[in-house]
């Protein structure tokens, strides 16, 4: 009987997850609770297509979503990657 050589470690896959938040920027840059905006978002971001791959392709993708809105001065929801929930039989 032959050994059994150790497999190789897949690589962590890594998705782009949104958390609602419903936040203006004030001018000094502090961030408060728009509860009116808040409670007229949806629960999921609307348009948030599934991305998955390396951890530094989804974060630049997540960095870029969140810039947009700090640059509207409104964050409605905070974007970041988070480890993928990979399901295997």
């Amino acid at each position: 009987m032959s050994p059994t050589l150790p497999r190789k470690p897949e690589p962590i896959e890594y998705e782009l997850v949104a958390s609602k938040k419903g936040l203006r920027i004030g001018a000094d840059g502090s961030m408060k609770l728009d509860r009116a905006r808040f409670d007229s978002l949806n629960d999921q971001a609307p348009d948030q297509t599934k991305i998955r791959g390396s951890y530094e392709m989804v974060s630049a993708h997540a960095v870029r979503l969140n810039r947009i809105q700090e640059d509207s001065k409104r964050i409605d929801y905070i974007f970041a990657p988070e480890p993928s929930k990979k399901v295997t039989a």
